[in-house]
């Protein structure tokens, strides 16, 4: 350069806006005095080139996730499980499908009464009702054990 410029090199860097011959961190462009084994002049610029920041997709937080994980295929970005479980509930869940939302509660699916009014018919066990009422072996089993639990109680 200074062949060209007829001047310190130093100086022509400087005018023209580059910046003067040694080792700069990555990350705050700060003149270092490792060399090229150490791109960055401490840890803490290590740190913030390697894990930037990220705004939450849910609560709009900033937080600080690897920058490998920004080129995953990811629908977004969360600061946390329970920031990831309310946007999931918000788009996947039962509000955003409402036909899904009715209580379960106190109903079944198997009629429970019929199941014993057949056993106590046939005699048969779990495995043969099982077989000519189409309803899961266990499932009978846990019916017969509940029934006859009620009966000894009373």
């Amino acid at each position: 350069m200074s062949a060209i410029f007829g001047e310190n090199p130093n100086i022509a860097r400087r005018r023209l806006g580059l910046p003067l011959k040694g080792y700069y961190c990555l990350n705050c462009k700060v003149k270092r005095t490792k060399g090229l084994k150490h791109p960055f002049c401490s840890q803490k610029c290590s740190s913030e080139y390697h894990r930037p920041l990220i705004e939450c997709t849910y609560c709009h937080t900033l937080f600080r996730r690897e920058a490998s994980d920004l080129y995953q295929n990811r629908t977004g970005f969360f600061c946390s499980k329970h920031c990831f479980g309310k946007w999931i509930a918000q788009h996947y869940g039962f509000g955003a499908f409402p036909e899904h939302s009715g209580s379960t509660k106190g109903k079944t699916k198997w009629d429970y009464d019929m199941v014993w009014l057949k056993h106590l018919e046939t005699g048969l066990g779990a495995g043969r009702l099982s077989g000519i009422l189409n309803i899961p072996k266990g499932t009978i089993s846990y019916i017969l054990w509940l029934k006859r639990r009620q009966e000894q109680e009373k």
